[in-house]
């Protein structure tokens, strides 16, 4: 048993406890790929709020109010945390980041500790002292945000720069920089030797042919974006379609990230990110995959109700419609269809909401299968939630009503999800007020412990955002009495709602909202981090809107 001495180390527990979540399951089952969803499911979760000016440091100083502690309880302290500490075990080795770990544990077993000591430790366990950790961490516990670097090659060099990389980096002044591992490997060779990048620019030397590609960071080493000059971008996209494979699984989905990433924040054309993408025709992975179904959910929350966006749908429904035809309805053996099985929900889901006859219908024979006999739900665990969904939202009341009975008499944990997820899809306005009254009026139905997530669910759809909105705002008193606002609660609530708003009008009501609150508390962060990204949202559109449109209009 050991403890840190500030609980503002709170990271430094939950970043390990994250981090073997991966190294455990990847050893007990390499099959799983569980080393690719890291990725997805830690790396990728924080980087869009650490790229806010008012995100914070991993290690954060506890003497100013009761606020700053609930901080360390969010993507930074979990995810960001586990993300360095994986950075440290490879750089390392497993054998050698294992024993420093254990010298560690075993000199302060039943006493207080900090994170220095378990850099000397870690230090130690390397040959000669080889590596100086202290060196290399003490930047990314104490530093905000994470770095982008900017990749630019001639003939026989390559120039690199880093920078904190900023989702509008209009707003921030700060030369934050963080050392840490570059790598790369390119079409002929499969890796190059690390070298330490610990200043704002470097220049290396390579022997690359100028017509092969170069790719930065293989299977995510380090946490930082990568812009590469328009050659060898190019060279790269072309490489995805001849043959996707030769880049490895995570640096496909890192490439998507990216890309939209760098466009968001006005680093990168969007017409380029559409064009890479297109590659997806071809793309069978899961990792790749839940990246751009999270950036193609993304573009159409930016697109609100732009009279483009049915076209734009139209063009994300032909690159998905590959893997839909592949994956299709029948359900998949998880023993040996893992990750097939992670993906199909998704995929299934996406091209439903998109209208394609087939997807739907599927999902109706399914529904329809299920009514004939009530009490035996034979709709395939895995997909009821993208049939609850496509049947509620293309349905009437008598569809609303038939889960809604079902979910009275639920017991099951999981179905009971399920059903709550599906009737968040409903667009009729009288049926989304009903469901969002029986969360404060109907505690035997719908449970505590799934109030937030059921109503954020309403609240990040289209047709139910702005009702959820005035829902919010009409009701806020009895939500304030249910939650405290130094909780993550309304903050959930508050980052669900503002995740669609993209026009000057709804950061201003959003702002009249926030000052109409005399103690925020932790809200007072979250109405901060949803303004800049409603400003960056409108920013985006502004830029970008016209540039999509003659994408289309010339592929």
């Amino acid at each position: 048993m050991y403890v840190c001495v500030f609980v503002c180390l709170r990271w430094l527990k939950e970043g390990f406890a994250t981090y073997w979540e991966t190294f455990v399951g990847s050893s007990v089952q390499p099959s799983m790929k569980f080393e690719e969803q890291f990725a997805i499911e830690k790396i990728f979760q924080f980087m869009e709020f650490d790229s806010l000016s008012n995100s914070h440091p991993m290690t954060v100083d506890l003497a100013s109010s009761q606020t700053v502690i609930y901080q360390l309880y969010d993507s930074i302290s979990y995810y960001k945390a586990s993300a360095i500490i994986r950075m440290i075990s490879k750089i390392l080795g497993a054998s050698t980041f294992q024993q420093g770990l254990q010298k560690y544990l075993k000199a302060f077993r039943f006493n207080s500790t900090t994170r220095h000591d378990l850099w000397k430790y870690l230090s130690e366990a390397t040959t000669n002292h080889s590596i100086n950790i202290e060196q290399i961490l003490e930047g990314w516990v104490l530093q905000t945000g994470y770095p982008i670097l900017e990749i630019n090659r001639t003939e026989n060099q390559l120039i690199l720069n880093q920078k904190p990389f900023y989702l509008r980096s209009t707003t921030i002044s700060n030369q934050n920089l963080w050392l840490f591992p570059f790598k790369y490997i390119d079409k002929s060779t499969d890796q190059h030797e690390i070298v330490w990048f610990n200043s704002s620019s470097m220049i290396l030397s390579m022997n690359t042919s100028d017509s092969d590609w170069i790719l930065a960071n293989p299977d995510y080493l380090a946490v930082y974006r990568t812009k590469y000059d328009a050659h060898n971008f190019k060279l790269i996209v072309n490489q995805l379609f001849t043959n996707h494979t030769l880049i490895p699984t995570t640096n496909r989905a890192a490439l998507i990230d990216d890309i939209f990433a760098l466009s968001r924040a006005g680093l990168a054309n969007i017409s380029d990110a559409y064009a890479l993408i297109n590659y997806l025709k071809n793309e069978t992975e899961l990792v790749p995959w839940t990246m751009a179904l999270a950036a193609i959910n993304q573009q159409e929350i930016l697109l609100g109700e732009h009279k483009s966006l049915t076209d734009i749908q139209q063009y994300f429904l032909e690159l998905i419609l590959p893997i839909y035809e592949q994956i299709g309805w029948t359900p998949l053996d998880q023993s040996t269809d893992w990750l097939y099985a992670l993906l199909q929900p998704s995929i299934l889901s996406t091209v439903c909401r998109y209208g394609h006859q087939h997807c739907i219908e599927s999902a109706r024979q399914f529904y329809q299968n299920w009514t004939r006999n009530p009490t035996d739900n034979s709709i395939p665990a895995d997909l009821r939630v993208s049939v609850y969904c496509t049947i509620i939202r293309a349905g009437s009341r008598s569809e609303f009503d038939f889960l809604w009975s079902h979910l009275q008499n639920q017991t099951i944990a999981s179905e009971t999800l399920n059903l709550l997820e599906g009737l968040a899809c409903t667009r009729d306005s009288s049926l989304i007020l009903r469901f969002l009254d029986q969360h404060l009026e109907n505690p035997s139905i719908i449970r505590a412990q799934d109030l937030i997530a059921s109503i954020g669910r309403l609240a990040r759809s289209p047709q139910a955002n702005q009702i959820v909105w005035n829902w919010i705002r009409d009701n806020w008193s009895k939500l304030t009495q249910k939650w405290d606002q130094s909780g993550s609660s309304l903050r959930k609530l508050i980052d669900a709602v503002s995740s669609r708003f993209v026009t000057p009008r709804k950061r201003d009501e959003l702002k009249l909202f926030a000052d109409s609150i005399d103690a925020k508390g932790t809200l007072r962060q979250q109405f901060q981090s949803s303004i800049e990204t409603i400003n960056a949202n409108i920013q985006w559109n502004t830029n970008n809107i016209p540039t999509i449109i003659d994408f289309l209009r010339t592929k």
